[in-house]
Formats: C-alpha cells, structure tokens, sequence
C-alpha cells in the first residue's frame, strides 16, 4: 500500500529529512515498497525506460545482491509510477562504475561528478526515472534519493537556484517503440 510522504528538496550538506531549509520546495508523494528480486526489477517499467549505464545494468542483476530495496514513487496514491528507487542490501564492494548512458541523463544535484561518469561502491542509493538517473552515497537513506528528485522536478542546482530550461523536442522513435513494449 502506498504511503504518503511529503519530501522537500535538501539542502547541499545533506541535511535530515526534517532539516531542509523551508524555502526549497516540497512535493507530496506516495511512496511504496515493491517487491525484490531480479524477475521484478528487469519487468520494472521504470528500470525499462530509465537511461541506465550498461555496466550498472550488470550489476543491478547480479545474482549475488541477495536483496535489493525498490521503492515506487507515485504522485498521486493510485496514479502511474514516476519514479523507482533501487538499493542493494549489503553488497560488498563491486568498484567503479559508469551509471548513466548518454552522461547528459545523469542527474546530480549534490556534488560534481566524475567527468568520465564513474560512482564507486560507496553509491548505492539510485533514483530513475524514465529519462534520468541520480544517485546519493552509500550510507544515505532514500530521503535524499527523494529529495533530489524534487530538485530534478523543479530545476533546481544544488544551492536552490533555478537551472536553464531544457530543449524540448518531440519523443524519440526508440523511446516511443520502448513504451510499446513494456511488461504489465
């Protein structure tokens, strides 16, 4: 059962879920734990469409993560899922990899990111969506996953300040072929 969460976007030190500064903006939404295993997450809808790096899709099945944590994001309690969340549940080290293919889907509204778009093991927590990717480290909880995702949904940078808008532009084929497609 979803449950309501009323998420405000963080702060750039990372700060508690109640110490965001009250002036960012918060977003209401229905957060539901879903189920684990591989099976569940290659049928994700999300996990289809989300511009994930090959190499994190690799890992993301990797018979040896025992248990996973997904979470669906909902903006209304029986809407569509928006957004999906992923951890695994004590993975080990599995060293550097690429998260985002194209680089240009990544978003990241806390820290600067490797040029060449590598994450250590220490970043666990990753939020998708069908056109972004985003992550938070290791020892977060999904509070922060959460919060930038209320930055990505108001276009915000790190400290509040409104991004550029993006170019708008109509859906690509793939994409368009890739809703076609989806598991129920």
């Amino acid at each position: 059962m979803p449950r309501p969460r009323l998420v405000r976007a963080l702060a750039y030190h990372h700060p508690g879920p109640h110490q965001a500064d009250p002036d960012l903006p918060r977003r209401e939404m229905w957060v539901e734990r879903a189920a684990d295993g591989i099976a569940a997450l290659t049928a994700h809808p999300v996990y289809q469409l989300a511009p994930l790096h090959p190499e994190i899709r690799k890992l993301m099945v990797h018979p040896g993560l025992q248990r996973r944590i997904m979470k669906d994001v909902r903006f209304t309690k029986d809407g569509p899922i928006e957004a999906l969340i992923w951890c695994p549940r004590w993975a080990g080290r599995f060293g550097a990899y690429r998260l985002a293919e194209p680089p240009g889907s990544l978003y990241d509204p806390y820290r600067p990111h490797d040029p060449d778009n590598l994450f250590t093991d220490y970043d666990h927590w990753i939020g998708m969506t069908r056109n972004r990717v985003w992550t938070t480290g290791g020892g977060d909880r999904d509070h922060l996953v959460l919060g930038a995702y209320v930055h990505l949904l108001a276009r915000l940078d790190p400290h509040g300040d409104p991004l550029p808008a993006e170019p708008q532009g109509a859906i690509p084929d793939a994409d368009e072929d890739a809703l076609g497609t989806l598991a129920p």
